[in-house]
């Protein structure tokens, strides 16, 4: 394939393999557009060339895959608690750090304003679950632990209170509201005037005109 042999059908396939949105259409023009910048023009020796570099970045490209579901089972193992990130190989662990701040900086900007709050609810509930789940298993524990533990429990339910409060002033707010609309629409329907139609007019009463009724 290398040398003279090398064609541009060829070229154009190893393109499509680089970038798997070309159509053969567009990978041929670009392989066409890539050979005619290069000073010598399209010749054997230029087209050997250009696959011997496509073939590399091919190559470089599956290392890196290969290195980001490394990272990426690492990245996971780290949230879930099952490796430590100290425990990480010294070589990987500064590209699982600078990872794990890129997902979280975008999933903070990608994601709704108060994400963070269900998800980290979801955590509380999923590691409560957990630990009543566990408990039956130990007789005693350490002395961290159960500092740990309470100074938790007072957080949590300091945050649920504060919540509750806030509960509360809501809706004593939408009952003021609720009140205060009810109120308006009683004094609108005491002091609306009753609807005027094109009724008739009585009758005068025989011998009395409306003038003496008046006076």
């Amino acid at each position: 394939m290398y040398g003279p042999q090398v064609t541009l059908r060829d070229l154009s396939l190893l393109m499509m393999e680089l970038d798997s949105n070309l159509s053969f259409d567009a990978a041929y023009d670009q392989v066409t557009d890539l050979l005619s910048q290069h000073p010598d023009g399209d010749s054997g020796e230029v087209r050997a060339m250009l696959e011997f570099e496509m073939v590399d970045a091919l190559m470089e490209a599956e290392v890196r895959d290969e290195e980001d579901l490394i990272i990426e089972g690492m990245i996971r193992a780290t949230r879930h608690g099952i490796i430590k990130p100290e425990e990480i190989p010294q070589e990987m662990a500064d590209k699982v750090a600078n990872r794990m701040q890129f997902q979280e900086e975008y999933a903070a900007e990608s994601q709704p304003k108060n994400y963070m709050v269900h998800a980290d609810i979801a955590r509380i509930v999923n590691s409560a679950h957990r630990l009543e789940r566990l408990q039956s298993m130990f007789s005693d524990y350490d002395e961290w632990f159960k500092s740990q533990l309470s100074v938790t429990a007072n957080t949590l339910d300091s945050l649920a209170d504060y919540l509750e409060d806030q509960e509360s002033f809501i809706m004593g707010e939408i009952r003021e509201q609720d009140e205060s609309e009810y109120r308006r629409q009683m004094m609108s329907a005491e002091t609306s005037k009753k609807p005027v139609g094109n009724f008739p007019k009585p009758a005068p009463f025989k011998g009395i005109s409306y003038r003496t009724l008046l006076l």
